[in-house]
C-alpha cells in the first residue's frame, strides 16, 4: 500500500465488504496504477492492470470524494463486456465531502459487469455506471478532468442515491489508483518470520523482569533537581488514556488494576485532572507520574490554553474540571508560580489507532496546536497508539508481533503524516479491557513503551541541564566583563 492516498479505515471498510463477498479470508492491497504517479491514460491502465486478477479502482476528486469499483474479474484489452456471474462486484462510496461515510452498491444483474476495451480506462456496468475516462488525459496541476460519465443504475443498485450523493457530481479527479487484490492470511508463524519494521518485542518472563526493574531503579538525571517526571496524556474521549494508565499499573502489581476510572460515555469520565504515581509490588511510588486529563471533544472540553495551563504546572493534582467554567489565572486553586517539579516534562497523545481516520478536523487540530505551543517549549512530543489488536485480527492473540504487523505501520505512517510527528515518537500498545489477569504479551508491551517514553523525556532533561549550564556559564563571564567560549 505504499505511496496510496487511502485511509486505513478506508482501507479497511474494502476489505470487510469484499471479504463478505466471498473468495478471500484476508486481502492485500498491491498498488498497480495511480494516476499521479503513471499519468492517466487507458494504455498505461491497461499495461499495468491488464490480466492481474481481481482489482478495486479507488478515485479522489476535488469535492473530497473518495469512490470507486470493485470486481472479482480480470482487466483485458479485449473489446467486450466481461459478466460477473456471481455478483460479487460492487461500486463504492467511502467518504463524502471529508468526512467517512462508506456505503456500498451491489451489482442488480450479472452482465456487463466491467468494460474491457484498450481506449477507455476502468469503467463499470452498462451505460455507463462509472467511466472514468477515454484517451489520454492530462493533469491541470491539482486534478485530472474526466471526461467520462458516472450513473450508477443500469448494472449497479444506486440505492436510491445520485450522482451528487455518490461521488458530488465533480469528474475533476485529483487521483486515480487500482490495487490488486490477494488473498494473504498470514498463520502466526509466517509473521513471526517476517522482519519487523521495528525491532520487535521480546515476550518472556526475563524481558518483562528486566523492564520491570529498569522502571523500579528509574530516576530523572541529578542536575534536573526534581524527583520524578510527569507525562501528560492527552487524547479523544474513549481513545484509551486511563486503561492504559490502569494497565502500566498492573504490569507492576501483578494482577490488572482499576486505578483510573474507565468506560464509555458521551462526555469525558475523567473530570479531574490526576497525575498517578505508579507504585511497585511492595506499594512504593516510583519516580514518574502518568498524568490524566478530560477527554479531548471538537466542541466541548478543554480548550487548547487549559491543557497549556496543565503542561506548564498551573493545575494541581485533583483539580476539579467544570466544563461550563474556562480555566484562568483566577481559577481557585490556580498555581501562579510552578516549581519545574509541577511541570510536565513530556506530552503523550494517546490515538485509538482503529478510529484514528475518523478523528473529527476540530480535535485534529488541537491536537496540532498543541503539539507546536509544546514544541515552543522544546518539549518531548510522542504518540501512544492504542488498540492495535483492533487494527489486525492476529494481534488479538499475538500482540508481541506488534511491530511486524503491516497494518500498524501503516498507521503509524499516517499519524505521522496528519500530525508531523516522526514515527520513532510513536509507540503501539494494547491495554486491559476485558482481562482480568494480567498477560505476558500486553505486559511487555506496554513497559517497552513506558522505558520509550522515559527515554524521551530523559532526552528532554538531559538537554535541558545543558542549556541551563550554558546560560549560567555565558552569565558568570558576563559578570566578569569576559568574553564567552560556548562549545
Amino acid at each position: 500500500m505504499t505511496n496510496t492516498t487511502l485511509t486505513l479505515n478506508e482501507k479497511k471498510t474494502l476489505r470487510k465488504w469484499i471479504i463478505e463477498k466471498g473468495g478471500f479470508t484476508n486481502v492485500k492491497f498491491n498498488l498497480l496504477f495511480k494516476a499521479t504517479r503513471d499519468g492517466c491514460s487507458p494504455q498505461t491502465f491497461h499495461n499495468l492492470c491488464d490480466n492481474k486478477g481481481p482489482t478495486v479502482t479507488v478515485v479522489y476528486n476535488s469535492s473530497n470524494y473518495v469512490f470507486g469499483g470493485y470486481t472479482p474479474l480480470v482487466w483485458t484489452s479485449i473489446g467486450n463486456y466481461a459478466s460477473d456471474a456471481n455478483l460479487k462486484g460492487f461500486l463504492f462510496r467511502l467518504t463524502s465531502a471529508g468526512t467517512f461515510s462508506p456505503k456500498r452498491y451491489d451489482m442488480k444483474n450479472n452482465q456487463n459487469s466491467i468494460l474491457c476495451n484498450a481506449s477507455y480506462g476502468p469503467t463499470f456496468g452498462a451505460g455507463h455506471d462509472m467511466h472514468l475516462f477515454t484517451g489520454a488525459i492530462n493533469s491541470s496541476g491539482s486534478y485530472f478532468q474526466g471526461n467520462g460519465a458516472i450513473t450508477v443504475g443500469s448494472t449497479y443498485n444506486a440505492n436510491g442515491d445520485n450522482a451528487n450523493q455518490i461521488f458530488g457530481n465533480d469528474n475533476k479527479y485529483s487521483d486515480i489508483e487500482v490495487f490488486h487484490l490477494s488473498d494473504v492470511l498470514m498463520d502466526v508463524d509466517e509473521l513471526r518470520q517476517a522482519e519487523p519494521w521495528r525491532k520487535g518485542i521480546e515476550c518472556n518472563k526475563k524481558a518483562r523482569d528486566k523492564l520491570l526493574s529498569g522502571m523500579i531503579s528509574y530516576y530523572p538525571i541529578k542536575e534536573s533537581a526534581i524527583t520524578h517526571v510527569r507525562l501528560l496524556m492527552i487524547g479523544q474521549i474513549g481513545a484509551g488514556k486511563s486503561s492504559f494508565i490502569n494497565t502500566v499499573s498492573s504490569a507492576f502489581k501483578g494482577y490488572v488494576s482499576t486505578t483510573a476510572r474507565t468506560g464509555t460515555a458521551t462526555h469525558s469520565l475523567t473530570t479531574k485532572y490526576r497525575a498517578y504515581a505508579i507504585k511497585d509490588q511492595n506499594k512504593h511510588p516510583l519516580n514518574f507520574k502518568l498524568c490524566d486529563t478530560m477527554g479531548m471533544e471538537e466542541d466541548h472540553g478543554l480548550d487548547v490554553n487549559e491543557y497549556l495551563y496543565i503542561i506548564d504546572g498551573h493545575i494541581k493534582d485533583q483539580f476539579q474540571f467544570n466544563p461550563a467554567v474556562k480555566i484562568t489565572p483566577k481559577s481557585p486553586g490556580f498555581v501562579q508560580n510552578p516549581s519545574p517539579a509541577e511541570k510536565i516534562q513530556c506530552v503523550i497523545f494517546v490515538i485509538d489507532g482503529s478510529t484514528f481516520s475518523l478523528m473529527p478536523d476540530g480535535v485534529l487540530k488541537k491536537i496540532i496546536s498543541i503539539k507546536e505551543h509544546a514544541q515552543a517549549r522544546e518539549l518531548p512530543i510522542a504518540v501512544l497508539l492504542t488498540k492495535v489488536d483492533k487494527i489486525s485480527p492476529i494481534l488479538e492473540k499475538e500482540l508481541q508481533l506488534v511491530y511486524h504487523c503491516q497494518d500498524v505501520a501503516d498507521c503509524f505512517q499516517e499519524i505521522s503524516d496528519k500530525l508531523g510527528i516522526s514515527k520513532n515518537y510513536i509507540v503501539a500498545v494494547k491495554s486491559y479491557e476485558k482481562e482480568t489477569e494480567t498477560e505476558l504479551s500486553v505486559d511487555v508491551t506496554t513497559l517497552t513503551a513506558v522505558q520509550q517514553l522515559l527515554r524521551y523525556t530523559d532526552d528532554y532533561l538531559e538537554d535541558q541541564v545543558d542549556m541551563n549550564a550554558q546560560m549560567e556559564k555565558i552569565s558568570n563571564l558576563s559578570s566578569m566583563n569576559l568574553e564567552p567560549n560556548i562549545k
